[in-house]
């Protein structure tokens, strides 16, 4: 694991988007990922090098297919758990 500044990790939207989608979705391979997050194919690779580097997004391997979970061990994961669960509770409901 990578040693890392925060601001490393929340200076890109696409970094928080990638992380937004897989804490909502628990393990996505990458077609999912991009999919989700709507960026592009390179930028989520990118960014999951990236993530996986300083120990926040774990990687499993089923044959060709590889599968992107978050560390739900990190202390940064957990805290930002909490941050987009305050954050769903302060959007409006949806008519």
């Amino acid at each position: 694991m990578k040693p890392f500044n925060i601001e490393d990790v929340f200076s890109s939207k696409g970094r928080v988007k990638v992380l937004r989608v897989l804490i909502e979705h628990k393990a996505l391979n990458i077609t999912e990922i991009v999919r989700r997050s709507t960026l592009s194919y390179s930028s989520v690779v990118k960014h999951l090098r990236f993530l996986s580097q300083i120990g926040l997004v774990r990687e499993r391997r089923y044959g060709k297919i590889r599968i992107f979970f978050v560390n739900e061990d990190h202390d940064l994961i957990k805290a930002l758990k909490k941050i987009l669960v305050a954050e769903n509770r302060s959007k409006p409901p949806s008519s």
